[in-house]
């Protein structure tokens, strides 16, 4: 498993005669691009030792989480050290041996444990304080795909950072 920064992308959009400001996530752009050029590279590396790498379907933020590469906020992002939630995870596969391996319990970052500033931000209450997990169901990623179709055709992007 690989973790490479990628950073978001900001949008301008005029919605309802007023200029809106929408930061897009590095995980809904470009991710096909992003991940085979790692991927490449990766290849590239092993085979000069003799090795192959084929990109996996996995789930590859808990992988991130039991591997140690990651761990997880209060609000169940998985944080990278150094990269913060800007990152993406690539999984692979390869014949090159494994000298040893961790599996681990999921974590949370130490600066998470105490602090509520998610809990209480969060408007639909998917973050509990009875669990490690959130409650998906509530969160508004899962929400808003069904809403956000109506409000992109009344907007007009005028901008883009990337």
């Amino acid at each position: 498993m690989v973790a490479y920064a990628d950073p978001p992308v900001r949008f301008s959009f005029v919605w309802g005669g007023r200029t809106v400001q929408l930061i897009v996530l590095p995980i809904y752009l470009k991710a096909e691009a992003k991940d085979t050029a790692v991927v490449s590279i990766l290849g590239q590396l092993l085979a000069s030792r003799g090795y192959r790498a084929a990109r996996i379907a996995a789930p590859k933020k808990l992988l991130a989480v039991r591997s140690g590469l990651a761990r997880y906020g209060r609000n169940n992002i998985a944080y990278v050290e150094g990269l913060g939630s800007y990152h993406r995870l690539a999984v692979f596969c390869s014949d090159r041996p494994c000298d040893g391996d961790q599996w681990m319990e999921p974590r949370m970052l130490d600066r998470c444990k105490h602090c509520r500033a998610c809990q209480r931000g969060c408007p639909t209450g998917a973050i509990a304080a009875d669990r490690f997990l959130l409650h998906a169901e509530r969160c508004l990623t899962e929400q808003l795909p069904r809403h956000l179709p109506a409000a992109i055709t009344s907007a007009v992007c005028l901008e883009s950072d990337s």
